[in-house]
């Protein structure tokens, strides 16, 4: 057997460990994906995957990988997955955007990539650099469908981390600095930043409180803010379960905003700015999903008028 050969069965098999498919069944899809790639293609592409996630850095996407992650995609997104108002992306066709969205799976971009591509906004899609914590590089799998989009590392706010992803308050800080730097040189690059107010899943699908650390991601050079919201992924991908699941997920993306607008509106308060963003995000979702931001307690009121300003 040729290395080719011995290197699209194991990722065959890798793949399959995540419940897409059987490796028999995979193989040939892999092998197809492989055929146009050079040996030296090839060779980056084990040395990127080896190392992605070593260092608190970007890392950039891997086209092999986003390959691979696409084909996968493709086969557990069931009839009636997609997006309901595609058109809601067209202005960051002209310009870098921050997309702000619910997190439900460890697939959640993988998906929302798959989506925009089949929608028509490829353009886009290729130009995703998400925030990730360290979790996501602990698995040779979860490292595998992160290299379908640029990514940041960035450590767990102390609130939301658990076991390997816990640090101190003091070495968050530190690492938070840089990932800011980072994100910043991305967006200058021309990327668009796709991140996560919320800090981690959620647990029971249900939106928690975004922290208020996520405003960071605003400041800085003026940027378009595109709010969305997906539901479904949290079947595809169960938070207990180690495998994917066939199942159906819809996307809504929400009237973009200027981010200068925003930090003005909340007076740069960066808890009322998360807040804000988490109603635009709610606003986005089916009512199950909307959580703390389904209603509007009086401690939230101000993001609740804020969030509608802005849609409006």
């Amino acid at each position: 057997m040729s290395q080719r050969d011995e290197f699209s069965r194991g990722l065959a098999r890798l793949v399959a460990s995540w419940g897409s498919d059987t490796a028999s069944a995979l193989e040939p899809q892999i092998a197809a994906l492989l055929a146009d790639l050079s040996d030296e293609q090839l060779a980056e592409y084990r040395e990127h995957m080896s190392r992605t996630g070593e260092e608190w850095d970007y890392y950039p996407p891997d086209p092999l990988a986003r390959r691979l992650s696409r084909t996968v995609m493709s086969s557990v997104l069931l009839p009636g997955s997609g997006i309901d108002n595609p058109e809601a992306l067209a202005p960051a066709h002209e310009r870098g955007a921050v997309l702000l969205g619910n997190h439900l799976s460890y697939v959640d971009v993988n998906v929302l990539d798959q989506l925009m591509n089949e929608a028509g906004h490829v353009a886009i899609a290729d130009r995703l650099t998400t925030l990730v914590g360290p979790k996501v590089f602990t698995e040779p799998i979860r490292r595998l469908a992160s290299l379908c989009f640029g990514t940041i590392k960035l450590p767990q706010s102390t609130s939301r981390s658990s076991g390997e992803a816990v640090m101190s308050a003091r070495e968050v800080a530190v690492l938070a600095r840089k990932t800011i730097r980072a994100a910043a040189e991305r967006r200058r690059e021309g990327d668009h930043l796709l991140v996560f107010p919320e800090g981690s899943r959620s647990r029971d699908g249900k939106m928690v409180r975004c922290l208020a650390a996520a405003a960071r991601y605003l400041e800085g050079d003026e940027a378009l803010i595109v709010p969305w919201g997906h539901h479904g992924c949290e079947q595809l991908f169960p938070v207990e379960d180690a495998h994917v699941h066939p199942a159906r997920v819809r996307v809504r993306f929400g009237a973009s905003c200027e981010s200068g607008r925003l930090l003005e509106l909340c007076r740069r308060r960066r808890q009322l700015v998360a807040d804000t963003v988490g109603y635009l995000i709610a606003d986005c979702l089916p009512e199950a999903y909307r959580g703390l931001y389904g209603s509007a307690p009086e401690e939230l009121r101000e993001a609740r008028e804020i969030a509608d300003k802005l849609s409006s």
